[in-house]
């Protein structure tokens, strides 16, 4: 009996042993989950679609996203009545970046601490983006709503403090009290904004064509020849804003005025006698114009992210060279495939940002036309008529002295 009440004892104490050595990795877990995760995150991100060419000004962009209650699965909350409100926050995309990304983890824990009355458990709101909210135009806002989970735990010792066990986000559609939630996401909340504003003004346009006869052999050129072009406009390609499709249009009517290269006095309505059109309408982005020497042909205003393609016609005895600035990029050259490449044309091609140099909008084709030296070969040839000349005057001396010759011998007594 008493063996048997040894080996009972035995047994009991091995399986207390084996009981702690289980319940205390237990208690340690729980333990663990009830402190703050650092690794836990509520991300909000922003991300600009911009066409090529345009970029986020100086400044940066700043855009402001709202919280409304939702309960949860769009009825009444299982925590319990009390469901803590989140402040608007406020997400800076800077200048030249196409992204950023918040945080808004400490906003939850301080929610889940804001009230005694708020219980443990799940906590839904609505994330929109508030349209409008940058203060900028050229911006088409996305309209994605995003459901926002977070799952609220009381204080276990040593916290003091309710904390956030997890997060979800499901994307949804509708409106409170008739929600479509959709499955849920792993990435985040993210908002697609596209940006094309639009550039340029009277003072400072947004792209100009000009023309210059050089200076080698300038003072032989007549300055008031006038030389044919034909541009292209074209917006950027349609853009992606959340479930939105942005397509930029270019102003209608398209005109382009020609003026002086100052950029601000009028050009002549006539040349060389001609009369001729100084403000080019621009049909489906496309026109033929003409400019001489000290003109540029200027649109007041343009959304930024247009291309064009431009090209100046062959003038005889003249080579043409481009040079194309965009915003505060390096200058692209063009010039005649085969050269010298007088009397060839000249196609062109750039971009409109919205980048400002010293306050200016730097988009510009400039083409410089050069004129052909040519050999003065009407001395030469008057020289060659004067040794002819010379020449003949000669022979006919010789002609003459030789028939007076002849006569006097012919004179001469027979002996």
């Amino acid at each position: 009996m008493k063996k048997m009440i040894g080996k009972f004892a035995i047994v009991l104490v091995l399986a207390l042993v084996v009981g702690l050595g289980v319940a205390m990795p237990a208690f340690a877990s729980s333990s663990v989950e009830a402190t703050a995760n650092p690794a836990l995150s509520a991300l909000i991100t922003k991300n600009m679609n911009m066409p090529e060419g345009v970029s986020v000004p100086a400044g940066g962009l700043s855009f402001t996203f709202a919280f409304e209650r939702a309960g949860y699965n769009d009825g009444p909350s299982p925590s319990g009545a009390a469901h803590p409100n989140l402040s608007e926050t406020t997400l800076t995309v800077a200048a030249g970046e196409t992204s950023a990304t918040t945080n808004i983890l400490p906003a939850l824990v301080a929610a889940a601490n804001s009230s005694s009355e708020i219980n443990a458990g799940p906590h839904d709101w609505i994330v929109t983006e508030l349209a409008g909210s940058s203060g900028t135009t050229g911006v088409a806002y996305d309209a994605t709503q995003w459901l926002l989970r977070a799952h609220f735990a009381n204080p276990v010792a040593p916290l003091t403090e309710m904390t956030v066990n997890y997060v979800e986000v499901f994307a949804v559609s509708g409106a409170l009290g008739n929600l479509d939630i959709g499955t849920k996401q792993g990435a985040g909340m993210q908002f697609t904004n596209v940006f094309v504003p639009s550039i340029g003004d009277s003072t400072n346009p947004a792209l100009f064509f000009s023309k210059t006869i050089g200076e080698a052999n300038r003072h032989n050129a007549n300055l008031n020849t006038l030389f044919s072009f034909t541009a292209t406009l074209t917006a950027s390609a349609p853009l992606e804003s959340g479930s939105t499709t942005v397509t930029p249009e270019l102003p209608s009517p398209l005109v382009g005025t020609i003026v002086m290269s100052d950029g601000n006095t009028p050009a002549p309505t006539t040349v060389n006698g001609v009369a001729r059109e100084t403000s080019i309408p621009f049909i489906n982005g496309a026109a033929s114009f003409q400019l001489r020497d000290g003109e540029r042909l200027i649109f007041p205003t343009l959304p930024a992210g247009t291309s064009y393609v431009i090209t100046e016609a062959a003038a005889e005895t003249f080579r043409p060279a481009a040079s194309v600035l965009q915003g505060a990029g390096t200058a692209v050259e063009f010039a005649p495939d085969v050269l010298p490449g007088y009397g060839s044309s000249l196609t062109a091609n750039g971009l409109v940002s919205n980048a400002l140099v010293n306050s200016v909008f730097n988009n510009s084709a400039a083409f410089t036309n050069t004129l052909q030296t040519i050999t003065p070969t009407g001395l030469v040839i008057g020289a060659n008529i004067a040794l002819v000349a010379a020449a003949l005057a000669v022979a006919a001396l010789m002609l003459v002295m030789s028939s007076r010759n002849r006569r006097r011998i012919e004179e001469l007594p027979v002996v």
